[in-house]
């Protein structure tokens, strides 16, 4: 991430929340592409309180869902979001099909790439997305300092996850929690030294889509795992989350999210 867009950038800084639509409030920040493998993947936000006035001036609530490619040029820092959508708050308009084109031109001429933009009234709260999965910690009796990953010797095609994920903003060095998915074919996973891994981020700063990258490529360069696909999905701040995904597959599972997220 370059300085200059963090200077920019609300993070860190007071400031009102706008009266009025004004697309110059986003802030696009210089993605960092160094990947050492091959990698596919989106980086996807959702809001849950998207709010705007039809033309009678009737408030109007909607969840918007938004997701770009992982490779594109930039990614739109997380604050200015926020005073983004807030700027719809008292803003008419004719229709919910001209806010949501209004949404997705203005974030990709920030990104510089495709950005899928999407309206829902309700969340699904039937799903259980855990079923066939396997909770980390449920195995792990204490926390280790991590040296390097272990495996055991069997061949497996599993889905862990885990709800203790933490990182730091490296703005204001609030935390960030996630639940993590990681979807893998290879050789066993040892949970113990991956939840040491998993751990020693606690206290590290970084942006959530790089956290995510970082945790993708670390585990490739094992070079035990054949197929490999992380998620993780960042709990809500300011009625807007993030869930950034790495894979190596072109084709790849979103697991959906839940009210804890």
């Amino acid at each position: 991430m370059k300085q200059k867009d963090l200077d920019s950038s609300p993070l860190g800084k007071i400031v009102n929340t706008p009266e009025k639509y004004n697309k110059d409030i986003l802030v696009a920040i210089q993605r960092n592409l160094d990947y050492s493998f091959k990698a596919y993947g989106m980086d996807r936000w959702t809001a849950y309180e998207l709010s705007w006035l039809n033309k009678a001036g009737i408030p109007q609530i909607r969840i918007c869902e938004i997701s770009y490619n992982a490779s594109s040029s930039a990614i739109i820092e997380s604050k200015s979001l926020k005073l983004y959508f807030n700027a719809f708050n008292n803003s008419h308009y004719d229709s919910e099909k001209t806010v949501l084109k209004t949404i997705q031109n203005d974030l990709q001429d920030k990104v510089k790439s495709t950005v899928n933009v999407s309206f829902r009234t309700v969340q699904d709260e039937s799903i259980n997305p855990y079923k066939q999965m396997f909770q980390i910690e449920e195995s792990v009796t204490q926390i280790d300092s991590f040296n390097a990953f272990k495996f055991h010797d069997n061949n497996v095609e599993e889905t862990l996850y885990t709800h203790i994920y933490r990182s730091l903003c490296p703005v204001t060095n609030q935390p960030d929690f996630a639940t993590l998915f990681i979807t893998y074919s290879g050789k066993q996973l040892d949970k113990q030294t991956l939840f040491n891994y998993l751990i020693s981020s606690r206290n590290k700063n970084n942006f959530h889509e790089e956290c995510i990258s970082t945790i993708f490529n670390d585990l490739l360069n094992t070079k035990k795992i054949k197929e490999l696909t992380v998620q993780g999905s960042f709990l809500r701040r300011g009625g807007i989350d993030i869930t950034p995904i790495r894979s190596t597959l072109k084709s790849y599972k979103i697991i959906p999210r839940i009210s804890l997220q």
